[in-house]
């Protein structure tokens, strides 16, 4: 009887350890700009970027929201691109790459200065 308890106890921490692990790597979320086209960007043109969200291969992963805030130089070209990019569902798939692109296109301002602004 005793042994059926300490083991019973002994499965039941194991069991809540195992979800813990499960729940705590539901979204950790990665973003990398992966593309920018032209580049360097130029005056007056628009530039293509793209961006790529990793680490949405766990199941419990259903969406996220990707909201790009571009600062002077750059804009939003012709209304063409919303600020917010609702991203939703899953894209867990089994032995294939698991990530979401996002591509944007931004007007840079004729007036901006050269540099390596980022």
């Amino acid at each position: 009887m005793k042994n059926g308890v300490v083991f019973g106890i002994l499965f039941g921490f194991f069991f809540v350890l195992s979800l813990t692990g499960v729940l705590a790597d539901a979204c950790n979320l990665k973003i990398s700009l992966v593309n920018q086209d032209p580049y360097p960007a130029v005056q007056g043109d628009s530039v293509k970027l793209l961006f790529q969200v990793s680490g949405v291969q766990n199941p419990e992963c259903k969406g996220t929201i990707f909201r790009l805030d571009p600062e002077y130089s750059f804009s939003f070209a012709d209304g063409v691109d919303a600020d917010t990019k609702i991203l939703s569902g899953s894209t867990y798939a089994q032995s294939y790459k698991n990530d979401w692109l996002i591509p944007y296109t931004l007007k840079v301002n004729s007036g901006a200065l050269d540099g390596d602004a980022e």
